[in-house]
Order: C-alpha cells, then structure tokens, then sequence
C-alpha cells in the first residue's frame, strides 16, 4: 500500500455514510426511529417560532433602513453588484472599461465615467505642522462616515466605518462590511442617509470601495506612510456606535508586519488608536490630520491583542484601490473556481461525513469544471495534505501562482479521487 492510499484509509466512505446525497445513516430499531422522529419535530417547532420573530425583525429593518431611506432622499435603490467605471474623481484614476454592470438583484448601479486621477498621497508636513486632537476632529471628522449593511436575506446586520475618498461619493471601507450584501447604507457625519452599491473589493486585502450618489462631499487627506514612525501619535475616528464619530487616540505600536488574512499575507501595522469593531474600515489619522491607515478589526480576531488592532497602511491599499476602481477587482489573484463550505465537525458526526470542505459551486470557467468537480464532492486534502477547512486550502494555494497545477483530494459518488487541477486567475469569475 502506498503512503498516499495508506493516509486517507480513514476516509472510507462506507463508514462514513450511506449514500452520495450524504444522508443520514440508516438507524436500527424502533427506539431510535421514535427519537429522531422526536427531535425532528423539535426542530420544525423550533424553525417556525425563528421565523415568525425573523420576520416581524425584516419587516421593521426594511421599513427603517431600506424604505425609509430611498423615500427621504429621493434616491433610486441600487445594486450589490459591481458598477461599471467609477464615476469622475478628483483623487482617482480610471483606466479601461469595466463589464461590471448588472440589472440583476435589489438594487441598479449608475453607469460610471470614464476618467480621473489616482490617489493623492499630500507633501510631508514639518514638525510645526502639528494639531491638536481637537483640530484632528473637526478637519477630519466630516471625512468619516458610519456604514451599515445586511446580508441578501437580512438576516445579518453590520456595522463599521468608511473614508471618503472623492467629493462625488467614493468610499473607501472592508470587505467584511459590504461582502455579499444585500443592502449598504451609508450616514454622513452632520447628517443625512444614502444607499450604497458595492463598486469593487479584494478579499485577500480586506479593502473595499463603495459608491453613493452625492455631491460635495468633504474627501480625507491622504498622508505618507514612510513617514510613519513607532510610537508616533495617531487617532482613530469609527462609530462602535452607529452614527457616533467617536475619536479614540493612541500611538503607532509597531510598524509593518504580515497576517493571515483569507488565506493571504497581507502586509500591517499595529496601533492602539481605536474604538471597538464599529471602527473597522475607518481611518487611522497622523498628527498632520493625514490618513495613514485602513483598521481592519477583523483581522485582529484571534491574536489576543486586546486594545491593539491590526490596520493596513495607507502605501498597500493605493494601488489595490486604484484596480477596484479600474475594473471592480484586483488581477492576479490565484483561485479553484470552486465555492466551498467547511464541513462543521458536528455536522460530520451527525451525518457521518468525511471532515473536509463541501463543493457547493462549480465555476465554468474554471479548470476545475473542466477536470469533473461537481457540487456536492468533498475536498479532504491539497498536494497530498490533509485538510479540514478552507483556512488550510488557501494557505497552500494561496501560496502559489495563477496557472499552478494542485492535486485535490476529492470524495466522490463514495469513492476517493485525486484530481489535478490549475489555478485561475480570480479576475476570471468576476467578467
């Protein structure tokens, strides 16, 4: 037996479950009949009183937060899908023409124009340059804005914080604020509502970019990074409260680092200017009133920082926020073509599946497709490694190029296949 066959000899599928459609395994005897009748019916009671409360939530989030605000401003809702170009821009520049538009889902996303400038980074300030917090706050406050968004079923609700980067509504936010959602609403510091259309992100950076319709907007100051030296004062303005525009100050902990984040190395630094979760996405300002800085509180999650957070410099976002603008995405990007889902070891054990990554999605495009993936396969190892989560995947594919070749681990119809495949570019899905 070789050492490959000899490792997923615990992956044999009649052990495992009964059938390919990962059914329940056949039980024994009547008792156990009458239990899993029993907690089925549990299950039903339990469903039906979560939706009726589901529902009552839905229809007072939708009123309030979608309804509400498209009647007062008079504004057309919009879509979660990429636009076309951005619009002109005074901090940005637009290059090529963008295939992103759509009339598909909740809401229409403007054309976009088909020019402007890239992002402004402003001279070094010398030292006498220096504000004061208070200063800070009422230069940079107006450049902030609260932003909150549900997912496609609104059944989640969250909440964060964005920098306004141009005079005619471009924002700048995380992925993990606007990623799939189902609607964004944006409230402006001073007042006012807007929704929001997602115009592009780059889920390996956590960085964002968002779209309303408004003009005359208060866009930030962007500073030099390089600048930037540890122990250096910095603020950070968020909203751990909706609508707060709470400033929290605090210094530079520690300067570039790498993290973990979707499976890539995304480059960081430390700070402890920052106000609780409902700052990710905003700025981390230098004393001159400069943005240096996109918070990320959720790549923080998992490394014990307690009042610290990770934040991305204001060098690294540029250029991916420049591509998001160009075309919706960033290039480059190494993918399956696959939409996966972790297989929770409580659902393996009920269900007596293999501990791996359920196939929910097969792209076309993809080689993936090509090479026989179907939805419903489960991904149990990559180039001869175990695996049991979509963390371990991307930390090997993510370390390898678009046009690599991997070896999947794939469960199929019951039996264990090792299938190549090759990487695609990311870019790929999104035309």
């Amino acid at each position: 037996m070789d050492r490959e066959t000899e490792q997923f000899e615990a992956f044999d599928p009649g052990k495992y479950y009964s059938d390919s459609a990962y059914t329940t395994p056949a039980e024994s005897g009547k008792e156990r009949r009458y239990q899993r009748k029993n907690v089925i019916l549990a299950m039903l009671a339990g469903a039906c009183i979560m939706a009726t409360i589901a529902s009552c939530v839905y229809m007072f989030f939708f009123y309030n937060a979608v309804v509400g605000p498209g009647v007062k401003h008079g504004m057309m809702n919009m879509t979660g899908e990429p636009g076309k170009n951005a619009h002109n821009s005074a901090d940005f520049e637009i290059v090529g023409n963008n295939v992103h538009s759509s009339n598909e889902g909740m809401y229409i996303a403007p054309p976009g124009a088909e020019v402007g400038e890239m992002l402004n980074v402003s001279d070094i300030y010398e030292d006498d340059d220096v504000l004061s917090v208070k200063s800070i706050y009422r230069k940079c406050a107006p450049s902030v804005v609260s932003i909150s968004s549900t997912n496609a079923d609104f059944t989640r609700y969250v909440l964060g914080s964005g920098i306004i980067m141009s005079d005619d509504g471009y924002i700048i936010t995380n992925t993990h604020l606007v990623d799939n959602s189902g609607y964004i609403n944006v409230k402006l510091y001073g007042g006012g509502e807007y929704p929001a259309y997602l115009v592009g992100e780059d889920l390996a950076s956590g960085i964002a970019v968002i779209k309303i319709e408004v003009e005359n907007l208060v866009p930030a100051e962007f500073g030099d990074f390089s600048t930037v030296e540890v122990g250096e004062s910095v603020v950070s303005i968020g909203n751990p409260v909706e609508g707060s525009f709470s400033i929290t100050d605090g210094v530079i902990s520690s300067l570039c680092g790498t993290v973990k984040y979707g499976g890539f190395p995304v480059t960081v630094f430390q700070t402890s200017a920052q106000s609780g979760s409902g700052s990710s996405g905003g700025p981390i300002i230098n004393e001159h009133g400069q943005v240096v800085g996109i918070i990320n509180t959720d790549m923080s999650e998992g490394y014990n920082l307690e009042n610290l957070s990770f934040a991305v410099p204001i060098s690294v976002a540029k250029p991916i926020v420049d591509e998001l603008l160009a075309f919706g995405y960033v290039a480059g990007r190494p993918a399956l073509g696959l939409d996966l889902i972790d297989i929770p070891l409580s659902v393996s054990a009920y269900y007596g599946m293999p501990v791996g990554i359920f196939v929910e999605k097969v792209y076309q495009e993809s080689d993936a497709y090509t090479q026989g993936i179907t939805r419903g396969d489960i991904i149990v190892s990559i180039n001869g490694v175990k695996i049991s989560s979509m963390d371990e995947l991307n930390e090997v594919k993510n370390a390898l190029a678009v046009g690599d070749k991997v070896t999947l681990g794939v469960i199929k119809k019951l039996e264990l296949h090792n299938i190549e495949v090759a990487l695609i570019d990311s870019a790929e899905l999104n035309n």
